[in-house]
């Protein structure tokens, strides 16, 4: 007996939907009844998403139709953000909705006074006036820099014991770069060949605080400490 009213129950509803379908013209990103309106908008926890756009996404779907809803609008709405890698939605009848989204992240920065200039892991050039400067970035001493970061960065994220030494990445000249390390030490890297140069670093570059470690000459390492 129960089981045959459970029936009815879903057979009505069904109906109910196809009649709704049929009676009025439907826009689907405009269509909206008080069923499944969206009272409640939650987004995961996000560290770089612009909170202008989640705000702007977040008035877009306010009693919007969750039945309805237009993910592929909302999404381009969120993908404005060069943070954004990844956008999912979760309904939860008959009123909310969930929003996860996958973040890129700052590999390192430029700061011109109170703008900065952060690149991206998916090497993405993203400009903001928000500080999001942590002790993982490497800074980068020019514009230009940062810009041209990309390619000296794919080679140095294969030895992480020098990337994460690294305070500040300096572009002499295209190719040219000297690095400031946390233990007191500038290596100026030489034009070619930066793998090999990053191999020799590795094995050379404990207890050389103070120091200058130029490996510009292929042939020849010069070491020189600051305070002799």
């Amino acid at each position: 007996m129960l089981l045959s009213i459970v029936k009815k129950a879903k057979f009505l509803f069904i109906l109910f939907v196809l009649l709704t379908l049929t009676t009025f013209n439907l826009n689907l990103s405009n269509f909206n009844i008080p069923l499944f309106q969206i009272k409640e908008v939650h987004f995961n926890n996000t560290k770089y998403f612009q909170e202008e756009i989640k705000f702007d996404a977040y008035e877009n779907l306010l009693k919007k139709n969750l039945f309805f809803l237009d993910k592929i609008n909302i999404k381009n709405k969120i993908l404005l953000s060069k943070w954004v890698e990844e956008v999912k939605f979760k309904k939860q009848f008959p009123n909310k909705l969930f929003i996860e989204i996958k973040e890129y992240y700052p590999i390192a920065y430029f700061r011109d006074n109170n703008n900065f200039t952060y690149l991206s892991n998916n090497f993405e050039i993203i400009s903001s006036n928000k500080n999001l400067i942590d002790s993982n970035l490497v800074k980068v001493s020019s514009y230009v820099g940062i810009v041209n970061f990309k390619n000296l960065f794919q080679e140095l994220v294969q030895f992480k014991n020098i990337l994460f030494k690294i305070t500040e990445a300096q572009m002499i000249a295209p190719k040219r770069w000297n690095l400031l390390l946390n233990n007191d030490v500038l290596v100026k890297l030489g034009y070619e060949d930066k793998l090999e140069q990053f191999k020799i670093l590795e094995k050379i570059i404990e207890n050389k605080e103070n120091s200058i470690i130029d490996l510009r000459n292929s042939n020849k390492i010069y070491i020189t400490y600051k305070n002799d």
